[in-house]
């Protein structure tokens, strides 16, 4: 008798432990797909993407740029980070401008479209994607839209260091010095595309390497520029 409780007891327990996990499963699921876009194959196109370009960052890597050791940068731009950042979308992004030094709301840049990649030095296919990002961008001159390189690191001299290793050159290096990015945005999986309306509302999140400079990625920007000012004609 004994024994037959024991055994009932036991699939008690399992049943709810399947019950509750599923409950859980399906939240992480929902979690991950709200409001994101991960890049179906249709548009975006990394398959010329092979090497890693994986780079370690090292408290030794001699600074690059005098500026990043700079006080303004590290006292001024760089704000501490919360032990732990929970999304909220209501915080407007803010983008730090290391050309200028100067931090950028979102606000800045109302009324045109947003295509902000974000990268770090510890990414894996980083050092591939951001070459054909800025290839691409050059490819919309004279439209309504902003492209924006964003290093997620909180070490402007890494960052520096990683563009410089990998010749890359950017116009502007732009860095999460609020940390609003992560508090906004899953930023945990890196490389990461922001596609941002001209009123700030959110229309994508492509969470895969991409080749910015193929068709079909073209054509996704495209896509968006047309969504975002549906009565110009902004084809090129």
């Amino acid at each position: 008798m004994a024994s037959k409780n024991q055994g009932r007891i036991i699939t008690f327990i399992i049943v709810l432990v399947a019950f509750f996990g599923g409950i859980y499963l399906s939240k992480m699921i929902r979690d991950t797909n709200n409001g994101t876009e991960h890049g179906p194959a249709e548009v975006v196109d990394h398959s010329d993407i092979k090497k890693s370009g994986a780079y370690t960052a090292s408290q030794n890597s001699p600074v690059v740029d005098k500026t990043a050791a700079q006080d303004h940068v590290t006292k001024t731009l760089y704000k501490n980070e919360p032990k732990k950042i929970r999304i909220n979308k209501g915080v407007e992004p803010i983008f730090g401008n290391m050309k200028l030094l100067k931090e950028q709301p979102l606000s800045d840049f109302k009324g045109k479209l947003i295509v902000a990649n974000l990268w770090t030095v510890h990414c894996k296919y980083c050092s591939k994607e951001i070459p054909t990002f800025v290839k691409m961008s050059k490819s919309f001159t004279g439209q309504p839209v902003v492209f924006i390189s964003v290093s997620m690191d909180t070490n402007e001299a890494f960052a520096r260091k990683f563009l410089k290793d990998n010749n890359i050159q950017l116009s502007t290096l732009y860095m999460d010095t609020r940390r609003t990015l992560r508090r906004r945005y899953d930023t945990r999986q890196l490389p990461m595309t922001l596609i941002i309306g001209p009123e700030g509302q959110t229309f994508a999140q492509i969470k895969v390497p991409v080749n910015w400079e193929s068709k079909k990625s073209k054509a996704t920007i495209q896509k968006y520029l047309d969504k975002a000012f549906p009565q110009k004609k902004t084809g090129h």
